[in-house]
C-alpha cells in the first residue's frame, strides 16, 4: 500500500488513560479529544517531511478508515496532520 498525492496513511496509536488530580481521564471522557496520535505507514514520496515510522498528531475527525489485509488504517489529507513528534 502506498500513499499518493496529498494523502498519508497512519496506524492509530491507542490513547492511554491519564490520571489528573486523582481522576482517571479516559478516551471516552476526554473533552479535548480533537487530536489523535498515529504512526505513519505511508507518505507520498514528494513530501519528505513525513517518513514511515514517524509519530504524528492529526485531527480526529479528519480522514477515513480503511481495512487493508486485516488491519485498520486511517487515510488523512496532509492538511489534517498537525505535527510530527
Amino acid at each position: 500500500m502506498k500513499a499518493i498525492n496529498q494523502y498519508v496513511v497512519v496506524s492509530k496509536i491507542k490513547n492511554v488513560d491519564k490520571k489528573i488530580g486523582g481522576l482517571v481521564i479516559t478516551a471516552a471522557t476526554d473533552t479535548e479529544g480533537a487530536v489523535s496520535r498515529g504512526r505513519v505507514v505511508s507518505a507520498p514520496d514528494a513530501y519528505d517531511q513525513l517518513e514511515e515510522g514517524f509519530v504524528v498528531r492529526y485531527l480526529t475527525n479528519g480522514g477515513w478508515d480503511i481495512d487493508h489485509e486485516g488491519e485498520v488504517y486511517r487515510v488523512l489529507r496532509l492538511s489534517d496532520v498537525l505535527l510530527v513528534e
